[in-house]
């Protein structure tokens, strides 16, 4: 990755600038913003996201990034023209991040306002083709617009990208169910079942199965070596201290930390990156964030090298085949100013770039499992 590593220059500035600027001021609010959040409180995490907007503390994207939680709080809310506000403006901040496109669409869509909501998507899949997420919101959009054609085309693309996303194989069961092709509904449903089984959606879908069953005159026989025996989710493999997980997640049984099992697997730069982990919602957990440099070092094991996918003969070592590291620097969550930190798994070192660098960076969520 074509980088420069100014990492004790851009420590120097942070301590300058956080010390005669109050920056820790705004950061402290938006850290106690975010555990408000956790709990619910969400007119005090609403409160703190203000005090910060209204610092003078922030640098654009620093700002934009915060009107986007603060738009969450309002979803939550469900204010949604208050949240579609936030997000506006930040889509006026940062006009290169997908996230906040994808959001507003997801408002627009909850107003009715359909037509609009489909821009933001599109223009959200425009900014970041690999944005499962966005195909999954504008495939609801043309269901409600009785295009099943089309929302099944997004559904699939969603599946293509993220091939675990249960949600998009249940709304293209859907799908199929209103165009009147029920095997085809069954087998999507069936999916669900199979993915997560004993969870609310797998019991949704299973009573769906049985439903339209009953109208053409069959049983649907589900695979007997891919059901779950016991548990919601069952283990897929392990690999010395990492178990791999059915619902596409991989823990650590030595960190504690589990992983999602693949990366974003495109170029990506480190504010898309971090809303990436921050949004992502694998296996049904909401607690996803960006890692550090360490716990990315932590998957480092140099007795362990592959090839990557993004390069020929490029080696990367990963301590795992069970988590799908596509490229040499995923983005890590330190930063500061114009830089941020990411962690190679081709040199096995700590590194620092600017965030607007996209080659070779991935997003890789983790969450605490402990």
């Amino acid at each position: 990755m074509k980088r420069m590593m100014f990492a004790s220059f851009y420590l120097l500035v942070f301590i300058f600038f956080s010390s005669s600027l109050g920056w820790a001021g705004a950061t402290e609010d938006i850290k106690a913003g975010y555990e408000n959040r956790l709990s619910e409180n969400y007119d005090e995490a609403i409160r703190l996201y203000t005090k910060a907007i209204e610092s003078g503390e922030l640098s654009e994207w620093k700002l934009g990034e915060v009107y986007v939680y603060r738009g969450d709080i309002w979803a939550m809310k469900n204010d949604y023209d208050k949240a579609i506000a936030d997000y506006t403006k930040a889509i006026e901040l940062n006009p290169m991040s997908n996230i906040p496109n994808r959001l507003r669409g997801d408002m627009r869509g909850k107003k009715e306002e359909y037509d609009r909501a489909i821009a933001d998507y599109t223009k959200a899949i425009e900014l970041f083709y690999r944005d499962f997420q966005s195909y999954l919101g504008r495939g609801l959009i043309w269901v409600k617009k009785g295009d099943y054609d089309k929302a099944i085309a997004d559904y699939t693309k969603a599946i293509e990208l993220h091939p675990r996303y249960t949600d998009a194989y249940y709304n293209r069961g859907e799908a199929w169910e209103k165009k009147g092709d029920y095997n085809k509904a069954i087998t999507d449903y069936n999916k669900v079942t199979i993915l997560l089984p004993d969870t609310p959606i797998a019991s949704k879908a299973k009573e769906v199965i049985s439903k339209l069953e009953k109208k053409i005159g069959r049983t649907y026989s589900v695979p007997q070596q891919k059901v779950a025996q016991g548990g919601a989710v069952s283990v897929k493999g392990t690999d010395g201290r990492f178990i791999a997980y059915d619902n596409g997640t991989v823990l650590d049984t030595k960190t504690g930390l589990m992983w999602a099992a693949w990366d974003n697997g495109g170029d990506i730069i480190w504010q898309n990156a971090k809303g990436y982990c921050e949004h992502y919602r694998g296996g049904g957990y909401t607690n996803w964030r960006m890692p550090t440099m360490d716990e990315l070092a932590s998957l480092y094991d140099e007795s362990k090298p592959r090839v990557a996918r993004c390069g020929v003969n490029y080696t990367i070592s990963v301590a795992t085949e069970l988590i799908d590291i596509s490229c040499d620097s995923p983005w890590a969550s330190e930063n500061e100013g114009s830089g941020a930190a990411y962690f190679g798994f081709h040199s096995g070192k700590r590194k620092w770039g600017p965030k607007s660098e996209s080659w070779g960076g991935r997003a890789l969520p983790v969450r605490n499992a402990r």
